[in-house]
């Protein structure tokens, strides 16, 4: 998505719940709180203590979304995404 298409949306009073799936759809590094949740329960279920530790740490703030990427382990800490005015750091100029 472009920044130009945030700002339309933004603009005629979409929400976050209403934006973030088109950006998923995008393929930008966002996720559900109850996604969140699952990935650190998988990982308690396979002894990866550490990662799952972290992830919870970042769900202690609570938010229906979050920026993360996945394949970053414990090299990124998952942001809550509060607002739609977070969402900028996730499209294209």
């Amino acid at each position: 998505m472009k920044r130009a298409e945030l700002d339309r949306r933004i603009a005629n009073g979409e929400t976050l719940d209403d934006i973030v799936p088109a950006l998923m759809d995008d393929g930008a590094d966002i996720t559900s709180y109850d996604d969140l949740k699952r990935f650190a329960i998988e990982k308690i279920e396979s002894d990866e203590l550490y990662l799952a530790e972290h992830v919870l740490k970042a769900c202690l703030d609570v938010a229906d979304y979050y920026g993360y990427d996945y394949s970053m382990g414990t090299l990124e800490k998952p942001t809550a995404i509060d607002g739609v005015e977070d969402l900028i750091d996730y499209v294209e100029d």
